[in-house]
């Protein structure tokens, strides 16, 4: 029995110990969550009583300034972000772009030590004055995204500072003259609507600035570079002051490696088969390869109806050749019935046509050609110049050798002049369509 009194009086005094301590280290955390809730209600007592004084009889319609003749400079920048869309049936270009903006508002200054040293705030663009400095050429309402609380940042000094996350379209001329391999330039024009020069003055946020490109996505089809802004003044119509503008200009290049395989190479291969198809025997081959390249080119001439706008002011260059491809496949056709009828020309040949006919069978090694021919339609072997002086050398007519006996009607040589014509033929076409395929 005394060990078990014993035993139970340890037991009781642990848990005693236990119960203290655990009382003691909630005492010491909730006295340290009521001194940081101290701390933070001390700090938002003190910006709340910051926004009081600074926008106590604070007028956002008037703008900041001291003089009456001295404008509120207004420092811009623009960093693209995304490109979203590039219509060229409609020239216009969707973006996604932080804007920069910042100005001296003189009614934001404060002391800063009379305010526990703090030397900025937030506040939101409903309650006090920003330029409204707007997009010229936009073709749609911007759309500020991202933003559901104070939107400006306000030093002490009274500075402002607002960089706004917009998505607006904006339009740009599209040339698509050079399509797939195009490259264009877009503006960006941005200034007051209502505000003169003599209102406010535009300034870049630093001298020759371009469009900040560093946080741009990478986009699939279009490589982007960025061009140094500039600074105009111009006078409207509507009224005698001047106003002041700033545009961020950009080129747009499309990427063409799928283009080159969509485009360039179908007409290659078609360039190929119209001068070719002269090395093939004369017959429907011929016609069914040139049909095969006026229906392929009528296909293309379809796809790029969808994908070019009909009111580009000049047509791309790959849409013309392949307008003229089936131009080109006519006049095949056309020179093959001329050397075909031409082969199978049955009249004398006059004589200075044979020795222009001999001499391109030595040059071109045609006789062979001939000769393989004339056994096949069972003519008998041509005549070669200078075998015989004249007639009589050999003998009667009757006497004559067989492979020196005059063809009838000169039909061998009609055809080895189809021949040449043929291979001169498909030369020419394939110069044709290397130099129209070369041009991109």
């Amino acid at each position: 029995m005394g060990l078990l009194s014993v035993f139970w009086t340890i037991c009781i005094g642990i848990n005693f110990l236990v119960i203290n301590a655990d009382d003691h280290v909630h005492g010491h955390e909730s006295s340290h969550d009521d001194n940081h809730t101290s701390e933070e209600h001390h700090w938002t007592d003190i910006e709340t009583h910051l926004h009081e004084d600074l926008l106590h009889g604070y007028q956002k319609t008037i703008r900041p300034i001291k003089n009456e003749n001295a404008p509120v400079n207004i420092s811009i920048g623009v960093a693209l972000v995304k490109i979203l869309d590039v219509n060229t049936q409609q020239h216009t270009i969707t973006l996604g772009t932080w804007q920069t903006m910042n100005w001296i508002d003189y009614r934001l200054q404060w002391n800063s030590e009379k305010y526990d040293n703090m030397t900025n705030t937030r506040m939101g663009k409903d309650i006090v004055w920003y330029p409204d400095v707007t997009l010229y050429n936009g073709v749609k309402r911007a759309k500020y995204v991202g933003v559901h609380g104070p939107e400006m940042l306000v030093y002490s000094d009274g500075k402002v500072l607002w960089v706004p996350h917009v998505i607006f379209t904006s339009h740009c001329d599209f040339d698509l003259s050079n399509f797939p391999f195009d490259e264009h330039t877009c503006t960006l024009k941005y200034g007051s609507w209502v505000y003169s020069a003599l209102d406010i003055s535009l300034k870049l946020s630093h001298e020759g600035q371009k469009a900040d490109m560093n946080n741009l996505f990478v986009h699939h089809q279009w490589e982007v570079k960025a061009l140094p802004a500039k600074k105009t003044i111009k006078k409207f119509d509507c009224c005698p002051e001047s106003y002041e503008d700033i545009e961020f200009s950009f080129t747009l290049k499309r990427t063409n490696e799928f283009y080159k395989g969509l485009f360039i190479g179908p007409a290659i291969i078609f360039g190929f088969l119209l001068s070719l198809q002269f090395l093939l025997d004369r017959g429907t081959q011929r016609i069914i390869i040139n049909m095969s390249v006026v229906l392929g080119s009528l296909m293309m001439i379809i796809l790029f109806e969808f994908m070019i706008p009909a009111s580009t002011s000049n047509v791309p260059k790959i849409v013309a050749d392949y307008m003229t491809l089936p131009i080109i496949a006519v006049l095949c056709i056309f020179c093959g019935i001329i050397t075909q009828c031409i082969s199978r020309c049955t009249m004398a040949m006059p004589s200075c046509l044979k020795q222009f006919v001999n001499c391109i069978g030595i040059i071109c090694c045609t006789r062979s050609e001939a000769d393989k021919y004339a056994k096949a339609k069972g003519f008998r072997e041509m005549a070669k110049p200078g075998d015989f002086e004249n007639q009589s050398e050999a003998g009667d007519g009757d006497n004559v050798p067989i492979h020196y006996q005059k063809q009838p009607n000169d039909a061998v040589e009609w055809y080895m002049l189809g021949h040449f014509l043929d291979g001169f033929s498909c030369l020419a076409f394939a110069l044709i369509c290397a130099i129209a395929v070369g041009a991109f």
